[in-house]
């Protein structure tokens, strides 16, 4: 299964709200319990967020101290960052290691100086950074196979989808035009296909909406 420009692709770019706040403590003390995390290092992680006090820093100096809200993970600690790959990455191999919902990327590379190639390939069904998701299949059904697993998992954890900023790319569907669509979210937030002429951005990689690259020549 090559990588080719006729190859059908669906790609939902994935937006939530404020992740991180909405991890309890207890949802990761069973994550990082199950990882085999040693004890202290356990107790050190769960202290960093338990019964925090925080002050403000203004123009004018230091505003008094105040407890914080509930515990839950806080976007400021360095270690967020860390913390919440953990947490997700369950979700993440969930949906990687299953052979029915994955794209498959397949390229020949020059393998040597005698132009020898080697054929390489990339599975791959879902990617993220903190908490910016790609779902990415082969079709309709692999694509909301995902979304129903996915879902499910921040139904659990009590994360929300931000359907209004969230994507859909599709390439190559023979899907009819009104049928390019995906339910995502608790929400049941309706995302509809991007137009032919759009491109979305994930961190720096521009990605087109059909199958081409006139978008680098426009941003170039």
């Amino acid at each position: 299964m090559h990588n080719s420009p006729k190859k059908e692709l669906w790609i939902c770019l994935q937006d939530m709200a404020k992740a991180f706040d909405l991890v309890e403590i207890v949802l990761l003390l069973n994550v990082l319990k199950r990882i085999k995390c040693p004890p202290p290092l356990i107790l050190f992680i769960i202290h960093l967020f338990e019964n925090r006090k925080l002050r403000i820093i203004t123009e004018y100096g230091l505003l008094d101290c105040f407890q914080a809200g509930d515990d839950r993970i806080d976007q400021g600690e360095t270690i967020s960052i860390l913390i919440w790959r953990i947490f997700y990455d369950s979700l993440r191999v969930r949906i990687n290691n299953d052979p029915s919902l994955s794209y498959i990327l397949k390229d020949c590379w020059p393998n040597n100086l005698a132009l020898n190639t080697k054929e390489y390939w990339l599975k791959v069904g879902g990617i993220a950074f903190t908490d910016d998701t790609v779902w990415i299949t082969n079709s309709q059904t692999e694509i909301t196979c995902i979304i129903d697993i996915s879902n499910s998992f921040y139904q659990l954890n009590d994360i929300k989808i931000n359907g209004n900023k969230s994507e859909l790319l599709v390439w190559n569907s023979k899907t009819l035009k009104d049928q390019l669509q995906i339910t995502i979210g608790l929400d049941s937030n309706i995302i509809k296909a991007d137009t032919l002429m759009q491109y979305s951005r994930y961190l720096a990689i521009y990605i087109h909406s059909k199958a081409d690259n006139c978008h680098v020549e426009r941003l170039i």
